[in-house]
């Protein structure tokens, strides 16, 4: 495994962990009515930050939620059934039907097993307070997030359908804040990231499926600064980076899966600028090239 392929899973997970994060925070804005909810979304809106009831403009304090079809259930009705009932549903979204008769259509379609509750948030004095949490369409727990004073603070955490815990996220203040961990759906560990005040900060982690250490990268506010090592699934050394200000810097080493030491390269100010092969043989300037487009590259291995 390459580094290069290493530092994208790195990039996935960190880009994943941000959308989980983005997720939980826009879907929390949308409302509708439903047997767990104390307020109807025609009841409310949001006003210089703060969520009021449009009748008298007080902050809501309580329960709303928002619905999805459940899938799992529409996927057995007839094509003519799933026409019909996106057409139903479609005049509750777009208000031609009248609120009476909505409230009416929502509770049926609720009782049918149609819809599920797709995100449910508390609200303090307008202000998310408390947990909030997200839904997969067969009513399977998401993903939960909690608020404080309208700000995602303390652990968010999202899961597989299975139910398999999938990522812990830490927060303060809306930013990433501690430790990210990420899972395989067979509970194995897939990665862990530090964070301080949104920015990469420590060693992350990433590892292979089946548990063993597949890279560990240093960060210092957000760049790679310091050594970073890539390993077989064996657990054997590939290759040890130098970075300084999320650049290459010095001699970089590469190993053939036996643990022989494969060569060196040499960077400056990320410029590779030589490599040598671990018999002493000098790397011509088309093999430098190759292994920058490449790293297709033999040193008698």
């Amino acid at each position: 495994m390459s580094e290069l392929t290493s530092r994208k899973e790195l990039k996935q997970i960190s880009k994943s962990v941000v959308l989980a994060v983005l997720c939980l925070f826009f879907a929390s804005v949308v409302y509708a009515q439903g047997e767990r909810c104390q307020y109807e979304y025609t009841d409310v809106h949001e006003i210089n930050g703060r969520t009021v009831l449009k009748s008298t403009d007080l902050p809501v304090n309580g329960v709303a939620c928002d619905y999805q079809f459940n899938g799992e259930v529409i996927k057995r009705l007839a094509p003519d059934q799933q026409a019909a009932l996106l057409e139903l549903m479609q005049r509750v979204v777009d208000g031609s039907t009248a609120i009476e008769q909505t409230a009416e259509l929502l509770e049926l379609f609720q009782k049918k097993g149609l819809l599920n509750v797709s995100v449910e948030t508390t609200f303090k004095d307008g202000k998310r307070d408390g947990i909030t949490r997200v839904y997969f369409e067969s009513g399977k727990l998401q993903g939960e997030t909690s608020y404080k004073d309208g700000n995602m603070e303390g652990i968010t955490r999202m899961y597989y359908e299975s139910g398999r815990l999938e990522k812990e996220i830490s927060l303060k203040n809306n930013k990433l804040n501690g430790i990210t961990r990420g899972y395989f759906e067979n509970g194995k560990p897939q990665g862990e990231i530090s964070y301080k005040d949104g920015n990469k900060e420590g060693i992350a982690k990433i590892y292979y499926e089946s548990g063993t250490l597949q890279s560990e990268t240093s960060y210092k506010d957000d760049k790679r600064d310091g050594i970073t090592r890539v390993y077989y699934e064996s657990g054997r050394l590939e290759s040890e980076t130098t970075y300084k200000n999320d650049k290459k810097e010095g001699y970089e080493q590469h190993y053939i899966e036996t643990g022989q030491l494969w060569g060196k390269l040499l960077y400056k100010n990320d410029e590779l600028v030589s490599g040598t092969c671990a018999d002493g043989r000098s790397l011509t300037n088309a093999e430098l090239i190759n292994w920058q487009n490449s790293h297709n590259v033999s040193c008698g291995h």
